[in-house]
């Protein structure tokens, strides 16, 4: 059965208000499946969220509609073939009946992915990914932090919905195991992208010369990542699971 469009005309009334330290601006953004946040700074003054959301209404209309029509008409399917294009593996997957969120890999010359786990596959998956997210990007990124020259202080692999990778006050990197489906250049880019906010936790001109001064193509990359969501499959992020 295909999923109605998503009624758009009461979108106020589930705006999520976020303060954060970081901001520097009143900025509104549209998360997929059509959530919108309005992100202000830390010491916004609440009374003046009415106008900001009466002159942002056409622009937010707009991409709610585009969200709309994107959205998918069916339940998630799971997948029989998963590609990991950063590390450059691809796993065949065989869902086994039974319970619980396991998982295991059999066959050095052909890899195969065993889940188990019924209808929360998808739950098996993403603690797959998450291991090998640490097994491999977090060495990656600390191979990247001795070539450039910039330390931090520790690494997390999480499964963040809209960023691809952070880094807090105390120099504290997460990346989000997705981008185990992107190309290595852009996966590279965001390793240095975060190192220099080690440095600048900002995205001052001091920062971007930093990241120049790492990556002279970083423009391109940034570019490219902005639209790198479409390498990620549906299923990883889609809310309706269906059993195997």
């Amino acid at each position: 059965m295909e999923s109605p469009m998503r009624d758009i005309t009461g979108w106020r009334d589930h705006v999520v208000l976020r303060r954060s330290g970081r901001a520097r601006r009143v900025r509104l953004k549209i998360h997929p499946g059509g959530q919108v946040e309005l992100v202000v700074p830390a010491g916004f003054d609440e009374r003046h969220i009415p106008t900001v959301l009466d002159q942002s209404e056409s622009w937010v209309l707009r991409n709610l509609r585009k969200v709309s029509s994107l959205a998918p008409s069916r339940p998630a399917e799971a997948p029989g073939l998963i590609r990991l294009e950063a590390i450059g593996e691809e796993w065949m997957v065989r869902y086994l009946s039974g319970d619980g969120g396991r998982y295991g890999c059999r066959s050095a010359g052909e890899a195969e992915l065993q889940v188990s786990g019924g209808e929360f596959w998808q739950k098996s998956l993403k603690r797959w990914l998450a291991r090998k997210g640490k097994q491999h990007l977090v060495p990656w990124l600390k191979a990247v932090s001795d070539e450039v020259g910039i330390a931090y202080a520790d690494a997390a692999i999480r499964g963040q919905r809209t960023r691809w990778g952070s880094c807090s006050s105390r120099r504290c990197i997460n990346l989000n195991y997705g981008l185990l489906f992107l190309p290595p250049e852009l996966v590279r880019y965001l390793f240095i992208h975060e190192l220099c906010h080690t440095r600048h936790m900002n995205h001052s001109a001091s920062y971007w010369r930093l990241v120049e001064s790492m990556e002279p193509d970083y423009r391109q990359l940034d570019r490219a990542l902005r639209r790198a969501g479409e390498h990620v499959p549906a299923w990883l992020h889609a809310k309706d699971i269906v059993a195997v």
